[in-house]
């Protein structure tokens, strides 16, 4: 990694499609349809489908550059934790009327992009609200290790790719993200990194690794709702890694 990276390295593209042409895939692929929420998406162009008697489920569709392999991981991860600890509250990958894990859809240039429709969980995202008990945040490092116990015998040919948020890879190291305009990166951060590559990561690959949720932060960890300090779920599993469980904590 010692050149710079740019956003194309790391396909952050997420497709253009019209809602009324994902309203038609929806409608071919699953059965369904409703209207069409946007969410924000980082890799995946992602909308909340909120169906005519009022299901909602969460639709995604990846960008033309992502590997099929490491898409069907990631259904491949849910549908694991599924059926190993089904009463963990993590999405579930809903499959087509012809009983597949996705669909395929066309864009307009002729390139082919994977469809997908998962579970929508209702719940406060942590970032939304001020008031994060200590009860609350051991329930949920409690469930992460949840997730982490029931994808321990997991594996997928794909579970090597080069995930760019996976801490172990050391893409944090890359000279081009040690600068900042106003040098607060290079005087705070840049002595922790130097620390990072020399003591910290070759620790880490020495541990047990495996499958991880790998994302586990405020955005994705879920409460009940604003008035109920009771942890809900976890979502979004684009970022899934194989790495040292320890990294999921």
């Amino acid at each position: 990694m010692d050149k710079p990276l740019t956003v194309k390295d790391l396909k952050f593209e997420p497709p253009e499609f019209a809602r009324e042409l994902l309203l038609v895939a929806l409608e071919k692929a699953f059965g369904l349809s409703g209207t069409l929420k946007p969410l924000a998406g980082e890799r995946d162009q992602n909308h909340l489908l909120t169906t005519l008697d009022d299901k909602k489920y969460i639709l995604k569709v990846a960008g033309p550059d992502e590997d099929k392999s490491v898409v069907d991981y990631q259904i491949k991860t849910l549908q694991h934790i599924e059926s190993r600890n089904p009463s963990l509250n993590v999405p579930r990958n809903l499959n087509t009327l012809d009983g597949k894990g996705y669909a395929m859809i066309k864009s307009k240039d002729g390139r082919d992009h994977m469809m997908r429709l998962l579970s929508y969980i209702d719940g406060v995202p942590f970032n939304e609200d001020d008031e994060l008990t200590p009860e609350l945040l051991f329930n949920a490092g409690k469930f992460q290790g949840g997730i982490s116990t029931a994808l321990s015998d997991f594996s997928h040919p794909s579970e090597g790719y080069f995930m760019p948020w996976d801490s172990s890879q050391g893409l944090v190291l890359n000279p081009s993200l040690k600068t900042s305009k106003d040098g607060s990166v290079e005087r705070i951060v840049v002595p922790l990194l130097d620390h990072f590559k020399i003591d910290v990561i070759p620790k880490m690959h020495k541990m047990r690794k495996q499958t991880i949720h790998n994302d586990g932060h405020e955005d994705n960890m879920l409460k009940v709702a604003p008035d109920i300090v009771k942890f809900q779920g976890v979502i979004d599993f684009g970022d899934i890694a194989y790495a040292p469980v320890i990294q999921d904590l």
